[in-house]
Protein backbone atom coordinates (compact mmCIF):
# COMPACT_ATOMS: atom_id res chain seq x y z
CA UNK A 1 0.00 0.00 0.00
CA UNK A 2 1.27 3.46 -0.87
CA UNK A 3 0.20 6.72 0.69
CA UNK A 4 0.30 9.64 -1.70
CA UNK A 5 0.68 13.09 -0.23
CA UNK A 6 -0.52 15.78 -2.56
CA UNK A 7 0.02 19.42 -1.82
CA UNK A 8 -1.29 22.07 -4.13
CA UNK A 9 0.52 25.33 -4.52
CA UNK A 10 -1.41 27.84 -6.53
CA UNK A 11 1.05 30.68 -6.13
CA UNK A 12 1.29 32.45 -9.44
CA UNK A 13 4.02 34.96 -8.67
CA UNK A 14 1.65 37.85 -9.29
CA UNK A 15 0.73 38.54 -5.65
CA UNK A 16 1.77 42.16 -5.82
CA UNK A 17 -0.89 43.06 -8.34
CA UNK A 18 -4.32 42.60 -6.69
CA UNK A 19 -6.11 42.36 -10.04
CA UNK A 20 -3.97 39.38 -11.08
CA UNK A 21 -4.74 37.66 -7.77
CA UNK A 22 -8.47 38.14 -8.28
CA UNK A 23 -8.27 36.67 -11.78
CA UNK A 24 -6.32 33.57 -10.70
CA UNK A 25 -7.90 32.95 -7.31
CA UNK A 26 -10.51 30.21 -7.11
CA UNK A 27 -13.41 30.52 -4.78
CA UNK A 28 -13.06 28.69 -1.48
CA UNK A 29 -16.04 26.44 -2.20
CA UNK A 30 -14.56 25.26 -5.50
CA UNK A 31 -11.20 24.40 -3.95
CA UNK A 32 -12.91 22.71 -1.00
CA UNK A 33 -15.05 20.61 -3.35
CA UNK A 34 -11.93 19.51 -5.25
CA UNK A 35 -10.11 18.52 -2.06
CA UNK A 36 -13.10 16.58 -0.71
CA UNK A 37 -13.66 14.82 -4.03
CA UNK A 38 -10.04 13.76 -4.52
CA UNK A 39 -8.92 12.94 -0.96
CA UNK A 40 -9.54 9.78 1.02
CA UNK A 41 -8.14 11.21 4.26
CA UNK A 42 -8.58 14.86 5.23
CA UNK A 43 -6.24 16.68 7.60
CA UNK A 44 -8.11 19.52 9.30
CA UNK A 45 -5.59 22.01 10.66
CA UNK A 46 -6.69 23.59 13.94
CA UNK A 47 -5.00 25.99 16.36
CA UNK A 48 -4.19 23.95 19.47
CA UNK A 49 -4.72 26.98 21.73
CA UNK A 50 -8.42 27.11 20.86
CA UNK A 51 -9.19 24.16 18.62
CA UNK A 52 -12.91 24.07 19.39
CA UNK A 53 -13.30 27.58 17.99
CA UNK A 54 -11.26 26.91 14.85
CA UNK A 55 -13.22 23.84 13.76
CA UNK A 56 -15.53 24.03 10.75
CA UNK A 57 -18.46 21.87 11.85
CA UNK A 58 -20.35 22.23 8.54
CA UNK A 59 -17.39 20.91 6.56
CA UNK A 60 -16.82 18.12 9.09
CA UNK A 61 -20.44 16.97 8.79
CA UNK A 62 -20.13 16.96 5.01
CA UNK A 63 -16.94 14.92 5.19
CA UNK A 64 -18.54 12.38 7.51
CA UNK A 65 -21.57 12.10 5.18
CA UNK A 66 -19.24 11.33 2.29
CA UNK A 67 -17.35 8.74 4.34
CA UNK A 68 -14.06 10.61 4.47
CA UNK A 69 -11.59 10.05 7.29
CA UNK A 70 -10.72 13.21 9.26
CA UNK A 71 -7.50 13.59 11.22
CA UNK A 72 -7.33 16.72 13.34
CA UNK A 73 -3.94 18.41 13.31
CA UNK A 74 -3.56 20.61 16.39
CA UNK A 75 -0.92 23.05 15.24
CA UNK A 76 1.11 25.49 17.36
CA UNK A 77 1.43 22.96 20.15
CA UNK A 78 4.67 24.65 21.20
CA UNK A 79 2.57 27.54 22.54
CA UNK A 80 0.58 25.48 25.06
CA UNK A 81 1.05 22.79 27.68
CA UNK A 82 -0.57 19.82 25.95
CA UNK A 83 -0.90 17.91 29.24
CA UNK A 84 -3.24 20.55 30.68
CA UNK A 85 -5.87 20.20 27.94
CA UNK A 86 -9.04 18.52 29.20
CA UNK A 87 -9.40 14.93 27.99
CA UNK A 88 -13.13 15.48 27.36
CA UNK A 89 -12.37 18.26 24.87
CA UNK A 90 -9.82 16.09 23.06
CA UNK A 91 -12.38 13.31 22.60
CA UNK A 92 -14.32 15.69 20.31
CA UNK A 93 -11.40 15.74 17.86
CA UNK A 94 -10.23 12.15 17.64
CA UNK A 95 -8.01 11.08 15.97
CA UNK A 96 -5.71 14.03 16.56
CA UNK A 97 -2.04 14.85 16.47
CA UNK A 98 -0.28 17.71 18.23
CA UNK A 99 2.13 19.38 15.82
CA UNK A 100 4.49 22.32 16.00
CA UNK A 101 5.57 23.41 12.54
CA UNK A 102 7.97 25.90 14.07
CA UNK A 103 9.80 23.32 16.21
CA UNK A 104 9.05 20.37 13.88
CA UNK A 105 7.45 18.38 16.67
CA UNK A 106 4.75 15.76 16.14
CA UNK A 107 5.26 15.15 12.43
CA UNK A 108 6.15 11.48 12.95
CA UNK A 109 3.04 11.00 15.10
CA UNK A 110 0.90 12.59 12.38
CA UNK A 111 2.48 10.40 9.71
CA UNK A 112 1.77 7.32 11.84
CA UNK A 113 -1.89 8.31 12.20
CA UNK A 114 -2.15 8.74 8.43
CA UNK A 115 -0.62 5.30 7.87
CA UNK A 116 -2.95 3.65 10.42
CA UNK A 117 -6.03 5.20 8.84
CA UNK A 118 -4.86 4.40 5.32
CA UNK A 119 -4.55 0.71 6.22
CA UNK A 120 -8.15 0.76 7.46
CA UNK A 121 -9.30 2.00 4.04
CA UNK A 122 -7.78 -1.08 2.35
CA UNK A 123 -6.90 0.74 -0.85
CA UNK A 124 -3.74 0.49 -2.88
CA UNK A 125 -3.34 4.29 -3.06
CA UNK A 126 -4.62 6.81 -0.54
CA UNK A 127 -4.78 10.54 -1.19
CA UNK A 128 -4.45 12.97 1.71
CA UNK A 129 -6.07 16.41 1.51
CA UNK A 130 -5.48 19.39 3.79
CA UNK A 131 -8.06 21.95 4.90
CA UNK A 132 -7.99 24.67 7.53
Amino acid sequence: MRVRYSFSSRHTGHARNPENVKKKKKKFEVVLDEVIEQADIILEILDSRFFSETRNIEVEERLKKEGKVIIYVLNKSDLIDTKKIEKSKLKEVEPYAFVSCKDRIGIKNLRDKIKINSKKLKQEKVTVGVIG
